[in-house]
């Protein structure tokens, strides 16, 4: 089933990559910002910062 994606060439393979992720983008949006609009926009600020992951900087952890 996948093996037209396995014979892409890797211009095609990039531009494949970039038009899912651009659909997946297009889809999302317009749900993010409903819920925005809807007084949603508080949730994130609900959530601790202590159950957000620890990104490590190249300065050290």
């Amino acid at each position: 089933m996948v093996n037209w994606l396995h014979s892409l060439s890797i211009l095609s393979l990039l531009l494949v990559t970039c038009a899912a992720t651009a659909l997946v983008t297009v889809a999302i949006y317009p749900i993010v910002t409903r819920l925005a609009a809807a007084g949603q926009r508080d949730a994130p600020a609900a959530v601790s910062p202590g159950l957000l992951p620890h990104w490590c900087s190249c300065s050290g952890c």
